[in-house]
């Protein structure tokens, strides 16, 4: 299990609308996602049951994506929020 963290999100997304955007995208295996929230830039901790290779070439394949006027910054982390 690995993880990515995913920025500059719409401060107005929810959990539901990125769970169906990286569902939407093809993302595999999702787990918890845990939000973090600041005046201008929302952050989510995505947690994906694969391989750190492959969370490493999802991650790469997300950083720059444009969603909701937003172009989005991905990194693959192996970092945790406390959980």
């Amino acid at each position: 299990m690995a993880q990515i963290l995913i920025g500059n999100l719409p401060p107005d997304v929810s959990l539901d609308d990125l769970r169906a955007m990286l569902v939407e995208l093809g993302v595999p295996k999702l787990g918890e996602i845990t939000m973090a929230e600041g005046a201008e830039r929302t952050a989510a901790l995505v947690t994906i049951d694969l391989p750190d290779v492959d969370v490493g070439a999802i991650s790469r394949q997300l950083e720059g994506h444009l969603w909701r006027e937003r172009q989005l910054r991905c990194a693959h982390s192996t970092l945790g929020w406390g959980n």
